[in-house]
């Protein structure tokens, strides 16, 4: 048998060793993986160092590195919570709720869906409670700038789409309409009540909603050219509100609200009823005396 050459017998030992070590070796998908995983695993562990170490802004580089460059990577919702909690911490309320924001829109499948609802709620809220104090009291109360007038209906508005399905949706909804009524938008506030009525006509805050609607045409009436048509809508939904909801803590002051609207119209209508008289037209002012008696039929 003829002997191979030496040459030849080294080329077959060493493809035998590379392919032994091929089957041996992860596939390169396989690798990168586990790479990519060891890195952002690095990058989380200096980020909790840094955030032991009150590096919060050095914290939230790290972190940011792991949801933009390894986004599929587990690690990254968890690092975008914690960016988002941080800045909650600190009180920088829109970075904090854009942050939240983030898991909504971008790991929707994650279990931080609750804990990111509940952070933009405290969010909201603080925003809409430190507006209306500050509106109050003066812009001196804290150094940074009034936030913007439409800031605290809108994150709202967002935690409404978030989370319709949840169980803080009726009082986020509810919350929407009154940050639009300490926002002074008066008609778009009336129409979110309205909203949160029809959704949820059973909840504990139901009656709140039935009595803002009310309240709100009972104060455009008060300053409103179309006076008499919002006065007697308003009345309608007072009455409304006190036959559906009479265990109401506000039905006392819906009693009085309707009682000074109906002593409102019964002035006009004496008012009216005089100014006929005096031009001696009698026929026009007794349609207004009518009004008047069945307004007060034991007057």
């Amino acid at each position: 048998m003829p002997h191979l050459p030496k040459r030849r017998l080294l080329v077959f030992s060493l493809s035998a060793i590379l392919t032994s070590v091929a089957l041996t070796l992860p596939a390169g998908s396989e690798l990168r993986v586990k790479t990519d995983r060891s890195r952002a695993q690095a990058l989380f562990e200096d980020a909790q160092k840094l955030i032991a170490a009150g590096k919060h802004g050095d914290a939230i580089s790290k972190l940011r590195i792991i949801v933009d460059a390894y986004s599929d990577d587990s690690l990254a919702p968890t690092a975008q919570m914690k960016i988002a909690r941080l800045y909650n911490e600190n009180h920088e309320n829109v970075k904090a709720f854009d942050s939240y924001q983030i898991i909504f829109d971008h790991f929707q499948k994650s279990d931080h869906y609750q804990d990111a609802l509940d952070g933009q709620i405290d969010i909201a809220e603080r925003v809409m409670s430190n507006y209306e104090l500050r509106k109050r009291k003066g812009d001196h109360i804290r150094k940074e700038p009034l936030p913007s007038e439409n800031l605290a209906s809108k994150m709202f508005g967002k935690i409404v789409q978030n989370g319709q399905f949840a169980p803080q949706a009726p009082f986020a909804q509810y919350n929407k309409a009154i940050a639009l009524e300490r926002e002074e938008k008066p008609r778009t506030a009336r129409g979110e009540h309205q909203v949160f009525l029809e959704k949820y006509p059973s909840h504990h805050l139901a009656d709140d909603a039935a009595f803002q609607i009310a309240y709100i045409d009972y104060k455009l009436s008060r300053k409103s050219n179309d006076e008499p048509s919002l006065r007697r809508r308003s009345q309608l939904e007072f009455e409304y509100f006190l036959q559906a909801f009479p265990e109401s803590e506000k039905t006392p002051q819906a009693k009085m609200l309707v009682r000074t609207l109906n002593v409102t119209e019964f002035t006009e209508l004496i008012e009216t009823a005089q100014y006929y008289e005096d031009r001696d037209r009698p026929q026009s002012a007794l349609k207004y005396y009518e009004q008047m008696q069945k307004l007060h039929p034991a007057d």
